[in-house]
C-alpha cells in the first residue's frame, strides 16, 4: 500500500488500484503498467512503480505510467526508498541502484554490498538500509557510495521487511 495525498494505491495479482475514498471503492490505476508490482513509491509528486523488468513512473496519480529504466537494464525490481531527493530501487540479482532525476538515469550504488539480492529498502536519518536474502542487513550513510554489513547481533538470516518509525528501524526476518 501507498499513501499519496488523499489517494491510497493498491496492488494485487490482478493489477494497481486507486482509492480516493478510504477504500469504499476502488479503480484500475495501471495503464502502460505491468500486472506485477512488487514495488511502490513516491517522490515528489512522482510514483513510481518497481516491475519484473524495470521501473515505471506516473506524473499523473497513476492513470499513466511510462518505462524509466536508462541504466536499470530490465533488473527485477523488489523494493524503493526515498532518501532525501534520492530514490533507491532494491533489485532481485544486482543490488541497489539510485536515481536523483526521476528515473531518467539510474546508477548502480553496491560498493560493500556483498548480497545483490535486495528485497527490502528503508530509510531513517540514520543511513539507508538494505535487508538481502541470505546476507542479512546492510547500511550506507552516503547515498550507496559504501555499504557496510551489520553484524553485531544481527543474524545472517533473509530480511523480508524494514519498517521504519520515526528514528527507529525494525528488521522481519525470513
Amino acid at each position: 500500500l501507498l499513501a499519496v495525498g488523499t489517494a491510497l494505491f493498491a496492488t494485487t495479482q490482478g493489477g494497481t488500484y486507486r482509492t480516493t475514498n478510504s477504500g469504499s471503492t476502488w479503480t484500475h490505476a495501471d495503464v502502460g503498467l505491468p500486472v506485477n508490482v512488487p514495488a511502490l513509491a513516491v517522490l515528489g509528486t512522482t510514483l513510481f512503480a518497481g516491475v519484473w523488468h524495470g521501473v515505471f513512473s506516473s506524473t499523473d496519480n497513476g492513470t499513466l505510467w511510462t518505462a524509466v529504466n536508462t541504466g536499470l537494464d530490465a533488473r527485477r525490481v523488489l523494493a524503493f526508498a526515498v532518501f532525501d531527493t534520492t530514490l533507491f530501487a532494491g533489485t532481485e540479482n544486482s543490488g541497489v541502484f539510485c536515481t536523483t532525476n526521476n528515473g531518467t538515469n539510474w546508477v548502480q550504488v553496491n560498493t560493500g554490498l556483498t548480497i545483490p539480492y535486495v528485497r527490502t529498502l528503508g530509510a531513517t536519518a540514520n543511513g539507508l538500509f538494505a535487508g538481502t536474502r541470505g546476507g542479512g542487513l546492510f547500511r550506507t550513510t552516503n547515498n550507496g557510495t559504501n555499504w557496510a554489513a551489520l553484524s553485531h547481533g544481527f543474524p545472517q538470516d533473509p530480511v523480508g521487511a524494514i519498517l521504519v518509525s520515526g528514528t527507529n528501524l525494525f528488521a522481519g526476518m525470513g
